[in-house]
């Protein structure tokens, strides 16, 4: 089963928000995926925290 991380979520688990840590990390690395636009809107959130 492959499961696709939104920006949301993705976000909660650099924040290291327990919740979601656990159920990420029970997931094994090849059924997680995410798409470009995730990518591009945490690419733009964390360059926007240096300006």
């Amino acid at each position: 089963m492959m499961y696709c991380l939104d920006t949301d979520i993705i976000s909660y688990f650099f924040r290291g928000e327990k919740r979601v840590v656990s159920k990420i990390t029970a997931i094994p690395l090849d059924e997680i995926s995410t798409t470009i636009i995730n990518y591009s809107e945490l690419k733009f959130g964390a360059l926007s925290k240096f300006e």
